[in-house]
């Protein structure tokens, strides 16, 4: 009885110290917040994959989560959301959708801008033209194209990085997006006499054969008959070297019969 006790025990204080555990990632990973949030709404042209669940911050830091996505009947679309009471928002905030990471996640992000600092009460709805959609980064890359074949994935996904982060106005400067696409030139440039070296040896190669055209064109077709005769005759030419090997070999012993007699 008081085996069964103390397993007992041990695992109710088990069950709990893993209840514990998996509240505590729950409030990590999933960013929970336990204060008291307001519910809001913004309309937009185009969410930009926005979707529920996903992140609503201010100045970077998670302030509340997205709570529905719906397209309307004019092809507008709604986004509910719901903030931080401590977050002040205002006749003059502007809801943006920016690239989380470069796997596809995004969140909204609420920013201050030109207009009146009246608060904005909960249930109210931040107006279309004080929206703003995710920058298009394939239409972006893609007009990058020629630059980008050049350089490797990770050289890539650093160009993307510096690229949204400039375009979403979170980078200080253009230098780090500079950075990142004169590394390919640099490769190129302290290599030039190399490349140069070789496209001239390439002019050389096409000069000539364009010069010598015939005797080069003329060549290849003798040695094209050449190997087509020899490809006809494989068989004579087989059967040739197996008598040659065998009269070798007779002469070889022949020699090694002679041999001491002529030695006498």
């Amino acid at each position: 009885m008081t085996g069964s006790r103390g397993m007992i025990i041990k695992f109710g204080a088990f069950a709990l110290v893993m209840t514990l555990l998996t509240v505590s990632l729950f409030f990590i990973f999933g960013q929970y917040t336990t204060g008291s949030t307001a519910k809001y709404s913004a309309l937009f042209n185009d969410v930009s994959r926005l979707k529920p669940g996903q992140t609503v911050r201010v100045a970077g830091v998670r302030v509340g989560t997205v709570g529905s996505v719906s397209l309307l009947a004019d092809k507008k679309v709604l986004v509910k959301f719901d903030a931080d009471r401590s977050v002040v928002l205002t006749n003059g905030t502007r809801a943006m959708i920016r690239y989380l990471n470069l796997v596809g996640d995004r969140y909204l992000e609420l920013v201050d801008g030109p207009g009146s600092t009246r608060v904005l009460p909960p249930g109210s709805e931040i107006p279309i033209d004080r929206t703003a959609p995710a920058l298009d980064l394939d239409l972006l890359l893609g007009g990058l194209k020629p630059v980008t074949q050049g350089l490797n994935p990770q050289d890539v996904n650093q160009l993307s990085a510096a690229l949204i982060q400039v375009f979403q106005g979170e980078g200080t400067t253009l230098n780090s997006l500079f950075a990142k696409t004169t590394s390919f030139s640099n490769t190129l440039a302290d290599n030039g006499q190399t490349v140069q070296e070789l496209i001239d040896n390439l002019n050389t190669v096409v000069a000539t054969v364009n010069k010598d055209g015939g005797k080069f064109s003329g060549a290849i077709d003798r040695l094209e008959k050449l190997i087509s005769g020899l490809s006809n005759d494989r068989d004579t030419i087989g059967t040739a070297i197996t008598a040659l090997d065998n009269g070798t070999a007779s002469i070889a012993d022949l020699l090694g019969r002679a041999r001491k007699p002529l030695g006498d």
